[in-house]
């Protein structure tokens, strides 16, 4: 009869022991759950803020030396004089205005 008591009181002390150790366990997790929000809050800010600034700054385009503006050098002097005319007849049938600029990604833009 003794034992079983015993055996009774020492899986109570168990019992206890795992709920102190819980209630630990959620404090904390409680904590690292506050900090990751904190964490992925911030970061978002940051990230908001320099995507806006990028966003902000301006592109620089080479300046339009008529309808067709090669800075890339890639349309020849012929091709070029007749991309113009045949711009200049459909500004003049349609009163629509087209702009050429060839630009190659690889290569930077002319100030």
């Amino acid at each position: 009869m003794m034992e079983k008591k015993l055996k009774v009181k020492s899986l109570r002390f168990k019992v206890d022991k795992r709920l102190k150790v819980r209630g630990v366990r959620s404090k904390v997790k409680k904590g690292w759950l506050f900090f990751a929000f904190l964490l992925t809050f911030n970061f978002q800010l940051l990230t908001l803020n320099y995507s806006q600034a990028a966003l902000a700054a301006e592109a620089k385009f080479p300046r339009p030396t008529g309808y067709v503006t090669d800075a890339a050098q890639v349309i020849s002097p012929s091709e070029k004089a007749k991309l113009t005319a045949l711009i200049e007849e459909v500004e003049r049938k349609t009163t629509a205005e087209i702009a050429v600029v060839p630009w190659l990604p690889f290569l930077p833009l002319p100030p």
